[in-house]
């Protein structure tokens, strides 16, 4: 097929629904009509398009202006052609334009394509983010979910991304309809601000979230508000104080997902003797001990008794891992909380619940 056929076929469908492409060739068209077509070429045809994904100064203009609204499929298909045809073949494939353009495909962002650079200090929020790294973060939401038009239900951070109230909340109200969110790092968000985008996402059903020093401020949000939520990730200590809160707030979870962390056996029996709704839960690659933490007496078991693994024989599904041999048990047990920044990349995207592996 030639490249006319191509954009007749897929470029025009691309552009109706919305997509980076679709935005970069409007604003470029916006100012097309009345020019001749080497006027165009001089003055349009790429510094506008390509730029509005490396130029800071175009991310308030793709908030602000208010485009003219176009018949996409009645634009003259040599326009489309030659805007297309003025990409170079990596500009076209670039992670910028082919990350938002598969945005309306899934109903999906995904942002861990990219993480941030901070350092890690020993005051709140105990991170201190780069300037540049959150300016990028702030270009790539906005530019994204401005695109999406509410569409988005799958919202995926980088455990190197930790995003200010700011960017959450503006994420919120531009994906009113969100169903998952993997949030990794939060330390930038203060609780109230937490609690406020579950106030917000009324439809969210699975939650990814790393370490919660009191787990009842965010949980009891979820169980008032998001009625449909039935699937939580949590990597970080799970004691006594997280198992009551979720027995009291969700007793109708049914998958829970605690891979990699410290996990004290009390909270393990309390779960499983609980959570009746409970279906599927993850402790691989966890460490078990015996007394509730921090104490310095904690001791490690290094096997399920009997008792448990008949309590967890009711459940479809029980993951679970303790070899001495496994090198993510190794690491837990090393790390307490788990470093992920230290080791491949794709490690911390893992999970043995298939549905909550990314």
């Amino acid at each position: 097929m030639d490249l006319r056929g191509w954009v007749m076929t897929e470029a025009v469908t691309l552009i109706d629904a919305g997509v980076a492409v679709g935005v970069a060739i409007h604003r470029v068209v916006s100012g097309l009509f009345g020019l001749s077509r080497q006027q165009y070429r001089q003055q349009y045809q790429r510094h506008h398009a390509f730029n509005l994904f490396g130029d800071s100064e175009k991310l308030d203009e793709l908030e602000d202006d208010h485009f003219i609204e176009w018949k996409w499929k009645e634009l003259d298909i040599n326009i489309l052609v030659e805007i297309i045809q003025s990409f170079n073949i990596l500009e076209l494939t670039s992670s910028s334009i082919a990350h938002v353009c598969s945005i309306w495909r899934s109903k999906t962002c995904d942002l861990t394509m990219s993480n941030s650079n901070y350092i890690v200090i020993p005051m709140e929020p105990y991170v201190y983010m780069d300037s540049r790294s959150d300016k990028i973060l702030t270009r790539v939401l906005k530019i994204a979910l401005s695109l999406s038009r509410g569409n988005i239900i799958t919202l995926i951070f980088h455990f190197d991304q930790c995003p200010s109230d700011d960017q959450l909340i503006y994420t919120t109200t531009r994906c009113p309809r969100l169903k998952r969110l993997v949030l990794p790092s939060w330390n930038r968000i203060k609780k109230s601000e937490i609690c406020r985008i579950f106030r917000m996402w009324k439809d969210l059903e699975s939650l990814t979230i790393h370490y919660i020093g009191d787990p009842s401020f965010f949980i009891s949000e979820i169980a008032k508000n998001c009625k449909n939520f039935y699937q939580l990730k949590i990597t970080g200590p799970c004691d006594l104080s997280l198992a009551h809160s979720l027995v009291a707030f969700l007793p109708n979870l049914k998958v829970l997902s605690l891979r990699c962390s410290i996990v004290s056996i009390d909270s393990l029996i309390f779960i499983l003797d609980r959570l009746e709704q409970l279906e599927v839960l993850n402790i691989s690659h966890c460490v078990l001990i015996e007394v509730p933490f921090p104490s310095a007496s904690n001791r490690i078991i290094k096997k399920l008794d009997g008792s448990i693994l008949e309590k967890a024989s009711q459940l479809r599904k029980f993951f679970r891992c303790m070899k001495d041999s496994c090198i993510l048990c190794q690491r837990t047990k090393n790390d307490v909380l788990m470093k992920w920044h230290r080791y491949e990349e794709v490690l911390w995207k893992e999970d043995e619940v298939e549905s909550l592996a990314l």
